[in-house]
C-alpha cells in the first residue's frame, strides 16, 4: 500500500507513527518536509522514505495567514512529483495540508483525517467548518482519545465514520530502566509544571501559585519546567524571570531530549502539575506517571481513559485549590503510593496495540 503522510516530519509522533505502524505493515511511504533541517533525517533516508520538498510562501504573502496557506500549498503541489496513493493520512490536521490533499488525491485514494489534540480541541467551530469545506468527504476520521471523540461529536459533526486509536509510547523501555532505582528522586518535593513550551500550559499561573508559598516551605521545593519543544525564546525568558523571582530551585530544560533523557527527567519528578487549557491524552503526562509521579490535575481536563489505566490523581478546580493542595503536600506526611500508575498503562499504550488497530482500519480498504 502506498501511503502519503502529511504532517510535521520533525514531530516525534509523526516519526514514531511511521516507525511503529506504517513500516511494520509494509507500506511504501512518502512524507512532506525539509530534509536538511530534519532532526530525524537519518531515519527517513535510512528507511527509503520519499521526502517531497516543503516550499514556504515568502514576502508579504508569507506574513498573511490566509494567503500564506494558499500560496505555500499551491507551490508545494506544483514543485513536487506526487504518486497515486492508496491512502493519504493528515496528521495534526491543518488548512495547508488539507488543501494539498484536496489537489493531489486520486479517485482511488482513501483520505484519513487524524486529529490528535489541539488541532481539534483548540479550534472553534468556524475553523473546523473551514476544515470541512476543504475536505467534505474524508473516508475515515481517527481521533487519539475519548476526549477527542466527544469533541468530534460536539464541534465537528460529520456523517463520516470515526474511531479512537491511541498513540503508543516508545519510552517504556527507557522508563523501566530508570524505575529500577538507578536514579532516585531528586527530592521528595520535586514538582513538574507541564511538558512543553506552549503558553496554553499556563506555566506562569502555576508559578505564581508557588510564589505564594511561605519562604520556609519554598526551601523544600524543586521545580522542573520542560521547554524542550514549541517554546519561543521570548516565552522561555518570561518563564525564567518568573521562576527567578520565586526564590525556588528550578530546572528549565530547553533542548530536545531522547527517550533516555526524558526517562531520567521523569524519574526525578514526585508530582506532575497539569494545568493546560486543553488536552486529549498526553503521552508525556503518562510517561511521567509511569515513572512514578503523582498527578495534580485541573478539573477542566477530563481523561476517561484514566479509570481504565488505574490512575488516581489530586484534582483542583481553581488555582486557589491548587495552592491548598501544595501546602498539604508540603506539610503533611501523606502516603500517595496508591496514586502511582499501574503496569496496565504499559499494555494499554503500546505501539503494538496501535499497530493492530491501524491494521484493522487499513484492511477495510481491501473490503470496500
Amino acid at each position: 500500500m502506498k501511503a502519503l503522510v502529511l504532517g510535521n516530519i520533525n514531530s516525534k509522533w509523526v516519526k514514531e507513527y511511521i516507525e511503529y505502524v506504517l513500516l511494520p505493515l509494509g507500506h511504501s511511504i512518502t512524507v512532506l518536509g525539509n530534509v536538511q533541517n530534519c532532526k530525524y533525517k537519518d531515519f527517513y533516508l535510512g528507511n527509503s522514505i520519499t521526502i517531497n520538498k516543503e516550499v514556504k510562501a515568502r514576502g508579504i504573502i508569507g506574513r498573511i495567514p490566509f494567503l500564506r496557506v494558499i500560496s505555500s500549498s499551491s507551490r508545494i503541489v506544483n514543485r513536487n512529483h506526487w504518486d497515486t496513493y492508496d491512502v493519504i493520512i493528515n496528521m495534526f490536521v491543518n488548512y495547508r495540508d488539507l488543501r494539498i490533499c484536496k489537489k493531489i488525491r486520486s479517485s482511488n485514494s482513501k483520505i484519513i483525517l487524524y486529529y490528535t489534540g489541539s488541532d481539534l480541541l483548540r479550534k472553534n467551530k468556524l475553523q473546523l467548518w473551514i476544515n470541512r469545506a476543504l475536505i467534505p468527504d474524508p473516508d475515515y476520521i481517527v481521533v487519539g482519545s475519548s476526549t477527542l471523540a466527544e469533541a468530534m461529536k460536539n464541534k465537528y459533526p460529520l456523517d463520516t465514520e470515526f474511531e479512537i486509536i491511541r498513540f503508543g509510547i516508545s519510552a517504556f523501555e527507557s522508563l523501566d530502566n530508570y524505575k529500577n532505582d538507578k536514579h532516585p528522586a531528586l527530592s521528595n518535593n520535586c514538582f513538574c509544571i507541564g511538558y512543553s513550551g506552549v503558553r496554553e500550559h499556563n506555566h506562569i499561573d502555576v508559578i505564581n501559585i508557588f510564589d505564594k508559598i511561605p519562604s520556609d516551605l519554598k526551601k523544600e521545593i524543586k521545580l522542573v519546567v520542560p521547554m524542550t519543544y514549541a517554546a519561543t525564546q521570548e516565552y522561555i525568558e518570561e518563564v525564567k524571570l518568573k521562576l527567578d523571582r520565586t526564590g525556588i530551585k528550578y530546572n528549565l530544560p530547553t533542548h530536545f531530549m531522547d527517550n533516555d533523557a526524558m526517562a531520567e527527567m521523569w524519574s526525578g519528578i514526585n508530582f506532575f502539575i497539569n494545568a493546560q487549557t486543553t488536552d486529549s491524552l498526553s503521552a508525556s503526562v503518562l510517561e511521567a506517571l509511569y515513572a512514578g509521579a503523582v498527578l495534580v490535575n485541573a478539573a477542566w481536563l477530563d481523561y476517561p481513559e484514566y479509570k481504565e489505566f488505574g490512575i488516581k490523581y489530586l484534582r483542583f478546580n481553581s488555582y486557589e485549590e491548587l495552592f491548598d493542595i501544595l501546602i498539604q503536600v508540603l506539610t503533611q506526611k501523606t502516603d500517595y503510593s496508591s496514586y502511582i500508575a499501574s503496569a496496565n498503562l504499559k499494555k494499554c499504550m503500546s505501539w503494538q496495540s496501535a499497530k493492530e488497530n491501524w491494521s484493522g482500519l487499513f484492511s477495510r480498504f481491501d473490503n470496500a
